[in-house]
């Protein structure tokens, strides 16, 4: 399969996995700003603390916005991988690359889902992604 169409079918893997790292962000600031929290912002110089929880809300907030323009962007690339995998004509091969791609589940996850083997799953992942291919090059060169 060409490297770009495994990058598109990746997409929305790759942007879910940026979020989730912006929301631990998130979280960790968060408890920062718990009351009788442990402060690790504070930075004392000669007795006097520097209190950086101003720095903290805006960092949450960026990181937030940060997670709405990611969430767009998850939106169009499960679009298009929808649209890919709706190109395949075996319901089983359809089953497996939308708990893959869309849902982003792992094989495991996958095969214990739809009721299969790991191996069965991995395979029918194999066959969708060479039939996508298969058709997204037809398509280009008619």
């Amino acid at each position: 399969m060409k490297r770009v169409h495994y990058q598109a079918l990746n997409e929305a893997r790759r942007i879910d996995g940026e979020i989730r790292r912006r929301m631990l962000r998130i979280e960790e600031l968060e408890t920062i700003l718990m009351p009788n929290a442990i402060r690790y912002d504070t930075v004392k110089v000669q007795h006097e603390p520097v209190d950086n929880l101003a720095d903290i809300v805006v960092e949450i907030v960026g990181l937030r916005n940060e997670i709405k323009d990611l969430q767009v962007k998850m939106i169009v690339a499960m679009s298009e991988t929808r649209d890919m995998i709706e190109l395949l004509n075996s319901d089983r091969q359809k089953d497996v690359m939308t708990c893959r791609y869309i849902r982003c589940m792992t094989q495991e996850q996958t095969a214990e889902r739809l009721g299969m083997s790991t191996r069965w799953a991995q395979k029918l992942e194999e066959k969708g992604k060479e039939e996508i291919e298969r058709r997204i090059s037809g398509r280009k060169r008619k």
